[in-house]
């Protein structure tokens, strides 16, 4: 009874995520709120981006959120859920996600209801130099909702700047 549950909100947010609209990104004088970082690593032609909570961001039981992208200049390769909250840890989640246009990245971190531990690394995701991209600076923008065992969503932004070429 409980994976069926589990299963229909599950499926419930991936519907709700995959039909709405792309959400503005908020303004780059805001680059981080919620209690969230994103931070990039740049190594050999390859990007890693990695959406971090910390303390401050509270309970975590689930996150629905996206990853904005300038696809002139970067083409997702894979997602990746954190390693101390994936299958096998005592927050059990599993990572979910689409990309439904080109430069969208929709993520869901769900399952069951353990909280993530106080300050953990939710998703990496890995990005390649486009085709004919200019080396340089790029931003990525990361934007969405948490929500506790209350059920209550709460927003965070963050962004990051990874270096193409590098």
């Amino acid at each position: 009874m409980k994976r069926h549950i589990g299963l229909l909100a599950i499926v419930t947010v991936l519907a709700a995520c995959s039909q709405s609209e792309n959400t503005a990104v908020q303004p780059a004088s805001q680059p981080q709120q919620g209690g969230f970082a994103l931070q990039s690593e740049s190594t050999g032609g390859a990007a890693q981006v990695t959406l971090s909570a910390s303390a401050a961001a509270g309970t975590i039981v689930t996150l629905i959120g996206q990853l904005n992208y300038d696809t002139s200049r970067l083409t997702m390769q894979n997602c990746e859920i954190g390693a101390d909250i994936g299958a096998g840890t005592a927050a059990g989640k599993t990572l979910y996600f689409k990309e439904p246009t080109p430069g969208v990245i929709r993520a869901v971190v769900a399952g069951g209801l353990q909280a993530l531990p106080p300050a953990a690394d939710v998703l990496t995701c890995t990005f390649a130099a486009a085709p004919g991209a200019p080396a340089g600076p790029v931003t990525v923008r990361a934007q969405g909702n948490v929500a506790d065992m209350s059920l209550k969503d709460r927003p965070f932004v963050a962004e990051a700047t990874v270096d193409v070429g590098k």
